[in-house]
């Protein structure tokens, strides 16, 4: 159709050529017929008349405009086609955005009202439907404040259009809305008024937020509760433990904790396996909350540990509570797989006044409580008493030999180092590195030396620990030292530490003769660093390994100087090129004045004996610039590098780890 107008409007422009055409014709036979009657005599020889040449063009042009006529007919009914074609487009258009529009209408989760100009219901989708629990006839037809309390604008009966004073703005609120399926349910409402071509109507967009409402209480569960059992976690019992202790502050008020452990709970885990031991979680958590019904918080603080807060409970009420819980859960049995288990518990117990001290050092106390009941046998219930902590720390202390000798056996300690580099001007030489020895527990989790080296030295295991050290520094890092020694044969690389046992061991000087040889390791290239009190206890023996190992090349630091006898004399004693000043004196060297003259001290005697001098714990640069203008040689410290694994270092000349 399209093609038709568009050939039709050709044709009538052809035709309007013609007509031009004939309006030439007929100017011609005018301007012939005037040329005939003024020159009579020059066309005596011409046989036509001139009204001849006038008819012919009179007719010619006729027929030319017959022809305009009919052009112009058809260039306008061509413009007519066109105009019918553009309509039924833009029809087709408006009929499949109505089409988008009810798509939209139909599939959207939130609820869509249209009312009209007196609020009354025109239009609902089905999400309206379902969230009113209407069908669409009962929804049309009434009033938006109906199915919409708190809605704002005009009274019910004045016009909105009038109210809102045309400014089409949207508003949003939330509300409660009522609802036939016996509910009502929180909303967010979205309107707003819209001028359309037939009249003022106002748009309402309901969001349902049940959903979310659920998910955030959901999140809120999760943050609080144990998601096994549905008890309150040990964030959220520590946290409301410690409001209760602050709302009843200055008050009478007694509080008793108790501490729960499952006795052996391992053993079901290791033996039917996990799925079972969640089972027997779940099964004395829902005991727990009949049998202690009155406590104020119940929680399970752990994978086999339940924490219960009474309040105005007297320390002897707890305790035969305590004991009536212990019986209760001897009397239990747990089956699974047609296998019975008896099951047992260990708890610990402490009574407090709301301002004897916070939540988190009440838990450790009974804590610590629970675990002397076990020690003491378990399947009991202690008190907790001042002098308990020892009695645990002692069995940490010995469950830690354990775990000490275990990690020995199979490898599981790790190399660290930390830079030690010289102070400006005043220093001497390249950075050199201390190396520090991290132990990995039965769970590949780091143990700092803090924890595991006391123990070791007490149960006289560092000498193997130091014998791990050396054998494996030299066996990984032989190929690094001797290179290192090629190029720096005046510095070492590397300083190990040697506790007192080692100094002790008389088979220990063979044992590192044996390492150099095996390992070909450059002595000048190893220094050791050996402490203050090691040496002096043990003075002789120190003495004569140092001697031996200096005539080998090696060089030694006297270790953590300051903290223990501090005699300038052992220093004429021990063949030592290095002292390290402890750090207690020199982390506060900047504000503490005799820790300043002391540090001046032992740098001046140090150099006056030769020594250089390294300070300990340089955490910071302000602490650099004071070593640095009391002419220290050395620092070590988080201000320098902090420790890395040794495998990730880069031990090239003048290169610092991290």
């Amino acid at each position: 159709m399209q093609a038709l107008s568009q050939k039709t409007s050709r044709l009538g422009l052809i035709l309007l050529a013609l007509l031009t055409l004939s309006t030439v014709a007929l100017f011609t036979a005018a301007s012939v017929q005037i040329w005939y009657a003024t020159r009579p005599n020059q066309i005596a020889s011409l046989e036509l008349d001139a009204a001849v040449w006038s008819l012919v063009g009179t007719l010619f042009a006729a027929l030319l405009l017959l022809a305009l006529s009919l052009g112009l007919a058809m260039a306008i009914a061509g413009q007519l086609w066109r105009m019918q074609r553009l309509v039924t487009h833009a029809q087709r258009l408006a009929a499949d955005q109505h089409k988008r529009w009810e798509a939209v209408l139909e599939a959207s989760s939130d609820g869509i009202l249209l009312a009209d100009v007196q609020d009354i219901v025109e239009r609902a989708n089905p999400a309206a439907q379902v969230m009113f629990g209407n069908p669409k006839d009962q929804l049309i037809g009434r009033a938006l404040r109906e199915l919409v309390p708190g809605m704002p604008g005009p009274e019910p009966g004045q016009p909105h259009a009038a109210a809102a004073a045309g400014n089409g703005l949207p508003t949003c609120y939330d509300t409660e809305i009522p609802s036939t399926r016996d509910r009502s349910f929180r909303a967010h409402v979205w309107s707003r008024q819209l001028q359309l071509q037939n009249g003022t109507f106002r748009l309402l967009v309901i969001q349902d937020l049940s959903a979310s409402i659920h998910q955030t209480q959901r999140l809120e569960f999760l943050e609080q509760r144990d998601v096994l059992t549905g008890l309150l976690n040990r964030k959220e019992f520590e946290r409301r433990m410690q409001r209760m202790l602050a709302d009843s502050a200055g008050s009478q008020t007694n509080y008793v904790l108790c501490y729960i452990d499952i006795d052996q709970f391992k053993v079901i885990n290791d033996t039917v396996g996990h799925t079972a031991g969640d089972a027997l979680i779940e099964q004395l958590a829902a005991l727990f909350e009949v049998k202690l019904n009155d406590a104020v918080l119940l929680a399970r603080l752990g994978g086999d540990e339940f924490g219960a807060l009474f309040m105005n409970y007297s320390e002897a009420r707890a305790r035969a509570r305590c004991d009536e819980m212990l019986r209760s859960i001897r009397a239990f049995r747990f089956t699974w797989n047609e296998r019975s288990f008896e099951i047992a518990a260990s708890i610990g117990v402490t009574a407090f006044m709301p301002d004897n001290d916070s939540a988190v050092a009440e838990l450790a106390k009974a804590d610590v409580a629970c675990y002397v009941a076990k020690l003491a046998g378990r399947n009991r219930v202690h008190v907790y008493r001042d002098g308990d902590e020892s009695a645990a720390d002692h069995h940490c202390e010995m469950q830690l030999v354990t775990t000490i000798s275990d990690a020995l056996n199979r490898g599981r300690f790790q190399l660290h180092a930390q830079p030690i580099v010289p102070l400006g001007k005043n220093g001497a030489g390249l950075a050199h590195y201390e190396i520090l020895v991290r132990m990995l527990d039965e769970n590949m989790q780091l143990v700092m030396p803090g924890r595991f080296i006391a123990a070791a030295e007490r149960y006289n295991l560092m000498p193997a620990v130091d014998r791990w050290v050396i054998r494996e520094l030299f066996s990984t890092r032989g190929a690094q030292l001797r290179t290192w020694y090629a190029s720096h044969p005046e510095q070492f690389l590397f300083a190990i530490n040697l506790s007192g046992n080692s100094l002790s061991d008389e088979d220990f000087p063979a044992f590192l003769k044996h390492q150099f040889e095996i390992n070909r390791v450059p002595p000048a290239s190893i220094c050791f660093e050996i402490t203050e009190t090691s040496a002096i206890g043990n003075l002789r023996g120190a003495r004569g390994l140092m001697r031996d190992l200096a005539a080998m090349g090696c060089r030694f630091a006297l270790d953590d100087f300051g903290s223990g006898l501090s005699s300038y004399s052992y220093l004429r004693e021990l063949p030592v090129n290095y002292l390290k000043i402890d750090g207690s004196f020199v982390q506060d060297i900047g504000h503490n004045s005799v820790n300043h003259a002391l540090v001046d001290s032992m740098n001046h005697i140090a150099h006056v004996l030769g020594l250089k001098t390294i300070a300990e714990w340089a955490e910071d640069d302000a602490t650099i610039k004071q070593l640095e203008s009391m002419r220290l040689d050395y620092a070590q410290g988080y201000a320098t590098g902090r420790p890395m694994l040794i495998t990730d270092c880069d031990f090239s000349a003048g290169k610092i780890p991290g």
